[in-house]
């Protein structure tokens, strides 16, 4: 939790320096760390379209990817095969046009009335004992997009499950 707390709080600074990074080779590394949770093939983590380079600090891209997969992977439905897709497009974000990457699973979804209570420090819709976790991670990710210029919401994914979008 101290952990937590501490990246939370660092999160508004830069991480590093803002060089173009590949998400799609950003995302093979997040996968071969977390491969323990990615287990006997039963979640399925894709990337599509094109995932053009974003401009960032390459540990703070690290640590936005590691936690929606993450979180992908700790809320989905039991006994139903997980699929993660990652995806980029360009977005308008207060009159500028942003890179907008997106990750899609096919879980539970997020109902409409909690999309911006999720990202709320320490919030979790889920008891503490259901998934492991601080309620840290999504605000993290808003706090991340926020202090670039961006933003960080939730769509509906068509189909079931929930879209976490984040624009720099």
């Amino acid at each position: 939790l101290v952990q937590d707390i501490q990246t939370y709080l660092a999160a508004n600074q830069v991480g590093g320096p803002m060089v173009p990074v590949d998400p799609a080779a950003m995302v093979e590394q997040v996968r071969r760390e977390i491969a323990a949770l990615l287990g006997d093939g039963t979640v399925r983590v894709e990337t599509s379209g094109d995932l053009s380079p974003m401009v960032m600090s390459p540990p703070r891209l690290h640590e936005v990817l590691r936690i929606l997969l993450v979180n992908a992977i700790q809320h989905r439905v039991p006994g139903r095969p997980l699929g993660i897709r990652i995806s980029a497009r360009p977005e308008r974000v207060s009159g500028q046009t942003m890179t907008a990457l997106r990750v899609a699973d096919n879980g539970p979804g997020i109902p409409p009335e909690y999309h911006d209570r999720v990202f709320r420090l320490f919030e979790r819709l889920a008891p503490n004992t259901a998934h492991p976790g601080t309620g840290i991670g999504l605000s993290l990710v808003r706090r991340i997009a926020e202090a670039r210029g961006g933003r960080a919401w939730i769509e509906n994914t068509s189909g079931g499950g929930a879209t976490v979008a984040f624009a720099i």
